[in-house]
């Protein structure tokens, strides 16, 4: 089947969960955050050639140096998200609140995906989002479904492996109507595993963009423990946020993990979700610190 999509997918936080700082004195980090640039396939070179301006205009001038958000300056971030705001595709993110997931084991996950179940988890979420916007953009401007090619930022040896087992196991659930959770589900008929890579970011642009994504939202998510917010990115990019059937970002463009009306997060949390469309919650509603 055709590509007619490329999402570039990359992270920011940690996945581990067995320790998390807003609880124990030492451990992962309160956010994890995966983010994808979604772009169709035929914005690939334009998005190459925006790259190597935004690196001139960032002062880059070693072709060997990757863009890596945690290590720019504020200006330069800014035109990181400028230049993104600009391109033609869209943006996801999914963000996990890890406090409910902390110490959190899953034998039957573990099984298939092996010690990234909770990384391959969030990435199925990610991926329901990208596949039903794709299938639904393709089959309106096409007439039939176009595939998304998967490019992952490059994590550990066997992690390729261990997302296309997963997704094959949830596939084979899904066309049996046999899903063990089944709150949501991967549009398939855009998704080949066969059309999925880990890749090191500095060889792909996008996948640099893809950092600055994910790097967004993080950034502005304070964390109980040391780390403040700055809204100044996903400021920028929000515009770029894709909707949903009914026109909103919450739940489509941006998924919050665990379920936002009980999530225990505060309140200056809370309204950075606020900003993407999620409801304003009542004390009596709002399960916070």
């Amino acid at each position: 089947m055709t590509c007619g999509y490329v999402a570039y997918i990359d992270e920011a936080g940690d996945d581990g969960i067995r320790r998390v700082r807003s609880v124990d004195e030492i451990g992962a980090t309160e956010w994890f955050v995966m983010g994808a640039l979604v772009l169709p396939i035929e914005e690939v070179a334009l998005l190459e050639k925006d790259f190597l301006d935004v690196r001139a205009a960032c002062g880059i001038r070693n072709a060997n140096r990757p863009l890596h958000f945690n290590e720019l300056n504020h200006k330069a971030r800014i035109k990181i998200c400028e230049k993104i705001a600009g391109l033609g595709g869209r943006i996801f993110w999914v963000a996990s609140h890890k406090t409910n997931m902390r110490g959190y084991l899953n034998p039957r996950a573990g099984a298939i995906t092996g010690y990234n179940f909770f990384y391959n988890w969030i990435a199925r979420l990610l991926l329901e989002r990208i596949s039903e916007h794709c299938h639904r953009h393709s089959t309106a401007k096409f007439g039939r479904p176009r595939v998304v090619k998967l490019c992952f930022a490059s994590r550990t040896v066997g992690m390729k492996a261990e997302l296309r087992r997963y997704l094959s196991k949830l596939k084979r659930q899904s066309e049996r109507g046999e899903l063990y959770i089944d709150a949501g589900d991967i549009t398939w008929p855009v998704i080949d595993d066969q059309q999925l890579d880990f890749l090191e970011s500095q060889d792909v642009p996008g996948l640099q963009f893809a950092d600055t994504v994910a790097s967004a939202l993080y950034r502005a998510l304070p964390e109980r423990r040391g780390r403040t917010g700055n809204s100044a990115f996903i400021d920028i990019l929000r515009p770029r946020a894709a909707k949903g059937p009914h026109g909103k970002i919450f739940g489509h463009g941006l998924k919050m993990m665990p379920k936002y009306q009980t999530a225990e997060i505060t309140e200056i949390q809370r309204k950075v979700f606020e900003s993407f469309g999620a409801p304003r919650l009542t004390r009596k509603s709002a399960s916070a610190f």
